[in-house]
C-alpha cells in the first residue's frame, strides 16, 4: 500500500505542477507539504 501511495503522490505532483505551466510559488507550497509529511513519517 505504501508504493501505490507514493506512486499516486508522485503522479498527482508532477500533473498539478505541469497544468498551467506551474509556477514557483505552487512548487514552493508542495515541497511544504511534502516536507512536512516527511517529518512526520520520521516521528512514527
Amino acid at each position: 500500500p505504501v508504493r501505490r501511495a507514493m506512486m499516486n503522490l508522485r503522479t498527482a505532483t508532477v500533473q498539478r505542477l505541469t497544468r498551467d505551466g506551474g509556477n514557483t510559488e505552487l512548487a514552493l507550497k508542495i515541497a511544504k507539504l511534502l516536507d512536512d509529511a516527511a517529518q512526520a513519517i520520521e516521528r512514527l
